[in-house]
């Protein structure tokens, strides 16, 4: 199995000579070429991190109509709920929907984060969301090279985008 490392700091490292995005760039291309290999990244090699999860909120003006809109576009149940608040695990990350008036109030509707959400098969997607929410699409699929990007909108106009990799 073959183990890709991206070490921190001074020390020496295949990818000496490039930036931080570059080799990080490097190494993701490096992972999805090789397939199933085994990757291990600055992450990996860092010390603990003082964080465990990552997470993006989207305030919207109706809580209960937006968790019936991202119950069907995610396909899954939400994870955490409370009121003005419900939350889904996505790919490992936390994506919440909030009250505007309850937790940003004086934000504005749409636009305001545009949480991006990769799918293993995008035509699927595509034609889950025409069969149940036609009108949620703003863009798309735009096709790329190496990248498929599908904008969706959310009942209170924020942009979702969902994109898939070959």
């Amino acid at each position: 199995m073959l183990s890709v490392s991206l070490w921190y700091g001074k020390q020496s490292h295949i990818l000496k000579g490039l930036d931080m995005t570059a080799r990080t760039l490097a190494i993701a291309a490096a992972s999805t070429l090789l397939g199933a290999c085994e990757t291990t990244t600055a992450q990996d090699t860092a010390p603990p991190s003082r964080f465990d999860r990552m997470g993006v909120y989207v305030t919207v003006d109706n809580v209960d109509r937006s968790e019936a809109f991202y119950t069907d576009i995610l396909g899954t149940a939400p994870d955490m709920k409370f009121p003005g608040f419900t939350a889904y695990s996505v790919s490992g990350g936390l994506l919440a929907i909030v009250s505007r008036a309850r937790f940003a109030p004086g934000t504005k509707p749409g636009d305001s984060v545009a949480p991006y959400i990769r799918t293993p098969d995008m035509a699927a997607l595509v034609e889950a969301l025409k069969a149940s929410r036609p009108n949620a699409i703003a863009e798309g699929p735009l096709v790329e090279p190496g990248i498929t990007i599908l904008k969706v909108r959310d009942p209170d106009g924020n942009l979702i985008e969902f994109y898939a990799m070959p």
